[in-house]
Formats: C-alpha cells, structure tokens, sequence
C-alpha cells in the first residue's frame, strides 16, 4: 500500500506543468511538443543520482526534431544544477545524471523547450534515506584500518584526535551513500584506558570517531579500543592499538660518576652516565645532549666542551672522557640540546674535586 501511494504521489507531482495534464503529450499549439521518453516517477537514495536519467522528444507536427535545445531545471530538492541538451537526430534529449540533493521526499525538475518556453515537462523523483550496509574502519595512518598500532605520548592530559583522520568508522549504503545518525558503540577492550568522548552516531558524512581518550602513563602499556556499529553486515567491529611511548624530558639523572676525585690532569676512572626521565619516571631515549666544562679548566672529550656522548644499551647517556683541571672543584654540566642555543633546556651538574699530581 506505501508503494502504491508513494508511485501515485510521484504521478500526481508529473503531472504539474503544462496546465497540469496528465497526458504523456503536452503540446502548445499545433506544432511542438515534448514527450517524456526516459526517466519518470524514480525512487533513489538522497544524494546519489537516479537510476534512469530524464529525457524528453521534441516533436514537430508528430515528427522527432534535431537540434533543438532542452533546459533540464531542478526546481524542488537542491540536486546537481542546470543543464542544456540539445536534441539528437531521434528528437531525444537525455540529461547526462541527476543526482538528488539531501532533503528526503518528492524532489522536482522541470525541462523547458527554449524555442518555445511555454512548453515544459516535469520530471518528479523520491528522495529516500540510505540503508546501513557496512562500516568502513579506518585510522589516522591507514585507511582502511590496518594493523598498524598507534604511538601516544605519556601525558596526564587527555589526549585528542584530529577531526581530520580520528580512529573511526564510515557507515555507508549499498550504492555507496554515507548514512547519517547511524549508532556507533565504543569500548576499551584492554590496557585502562579511559574513553573521555566519542561520537555515538554518525555525522553528516556518515563518519564517527574518538575524541577525547585518556592513556595511562607509563610507557610500553598498551592500550585496545574498539568501534562496533550495529546493523551492517561483517565485519561490523574493528579494535586499535595504541602503545605508550616515553613524553618529553623533565629532568636528567646521574646513574654513576658523580662526586669523583682524580689527580688533576688526569680523567675520572669512570665516565658519567645520564638518565633521561619525563615526568612520569618513563626513560626517554635518542636526545642531543651538551657536555660543558663549568668549572676547574678540564676537558671533556679533549675541549671545553662537547655536543654528543654515547647511547648504551640501557637507554642512558655516557660522556665523553672528563679530564680535570687544576686542584679543586670541578663542574661539569650536562644539557638537553646541542652548544649554539642560547637559552638553558632541562641540565644537571655533575662534581668531582682534582687533587695535586
């Protein structure tokens, strides 16, 4: 009973135009006349084009015309714009595609002979909402979604994800089309998390995503968040995996050869070694660091001062050779960063005393 009401609307909304008549032929005067041959009372989904698109025959007389120039006009529903076809040596001009604009129900065009504008033809189409299908899972490196797990510093800041590419889901028609307000459920699956915000449905582009996610601090947990999205067939779900990684450095720490004595002219027995920390005690690896002689007139790997020194396998620092000067106190700074900047990054000062040879 829907289909037959909504067929007998589409008629009634053809039959507007031309004083209304519901003849397939509207004609003004004894010459022309214009035939819908294609494309009349179509169902399609909001947005996508019509199966069949609108054609018309101009006739003269009965007989087809070539030549003749036809205005395809939307006049109801926002779809693609104006077109002029010119009639072919059948008479008929086709509109390449008509594709419907978002409001849901009757959407009108109308065709105008330009030679004679009081002769028209109206084409009318039902604009209906698009049927979830499946769910298109993507993330911020690899769309589709791939195995790929997601870096996400130490913070105690929630962290947020781009609008631009979030870990999220596309929902979408059988033809293609995005499907708006379709729910999307989200969930940690491991790792404590904390789901701050998500879109609980999708948007105008058929797409949800995360928004707000709070991480644990320490690094190397690893966290799985999963997206489900009811209603579509497999696979209807997908999991992320996100890893903690180290944050930015906050402070350094002397692991070993800090408070050493030497004879002055002669290097500490054991070279310096640094640890890098963020703030959350995670250890922070791969930095530029400097090694400046502040105090005593040693050397640190033979010149008063130095950028680099050795990554060990523990993910700490070793200094150069640290020479001491005259007897006395020595200071030797370590700095996050190479020589040449002139302002102080996160450092600490590591002391020995030289005594006379």
């Amino acid at each position: 009973m829907r289909v037959r009401g909504v067929v007998a609307a589409l008629a009634a909304w053809s039959m507007i135009g031309c004083g209304g008549s519901g003849s397939p032929l509207a004609s003004s005067g004894p010459s022309y006349a214009l035939e819908i041959v294609g494309g009349l009372d179509q169902v399609a989904e909001a947005t996508l084009a019509v199966a069949e698109p609108p054609a018309v025959r101009v006739l003269r007389d009965g007989e087809p015309v070539a030549g003749e120039r036809i205005d395809f006009r939307i006049i109801d529903g926002d779809g693609n714009g104006t077109i002029v076809v010119t009639s072919g040596a059948d008479g008929v001009a086709r509109m390449p595609i008509w594709v419907l604009g978002p409001v849901l129900g009757p959407q009108r065009l109308l065709a105008t002979l330009l030679s004679a504008p009081s002769i028209t033809r109206n084409f009318v189409a039902q604009a209906v909402a698009p049927v979830a299908e499946s769910a298109l899972f993507h993330s911020r490196f690899a769309h589709p979604a791939a195995d790929t797990v997601i870096a996400v510093s130490a913070s105690s800041e929630p962290r947020q994800f781009s609008l631009l590419g979030p870990p999220g889901v596309r929902v979408i028609s059988r033809s293609g089309a995005a499907v708006r307000g379709h729910p999307v459920q989200w969930s940690v699956v491991s790792g404590g998390a904390q789901i701050l915000a998500a879109d609980g449905v999708t948007d105008s582009l058929g797409a949800a995503g995360l928004r707000f996610v709070s991480f644990p601090t320490r690094a190397g947990d690893t966290v799985a968040i999963a997206a489900t999205v009811p209603g579509v067939a497999a696979p209807n779900s997908h999991t992320w995996l996100f890893v903690v990684e180290a944050g930015q450095v906050a402070r350094m720490v002397v692991l070993q050869g800090g408070d050493q004595v030497a004879a002055s002219g002669t290097a500490v027995p054991i070279r310096p070694r640094i640890r890098l920390l963020d703030d959350y005690g995670n250890v922070v690896g791969a930095q530029a660091l400097s090694f400046i002689v502040r105090t005593g007139g040693g050397t640190i790997g033979g010149v008063d001062s130095v950028w680099g020194g050795g990554e060990a396998p523990d993910t700490s620092f070793i200094a150069p050779e640290w020479v001491l000067g005259a007897p006395g106190p020595q200071v030797l700074r370590v700095r996050l960063g190479p020589l040449n900047i002139p302002w102080e990054f996160t450092s600490v000062e590591i002391r020995a005393t030289a005594t006379a040879p």
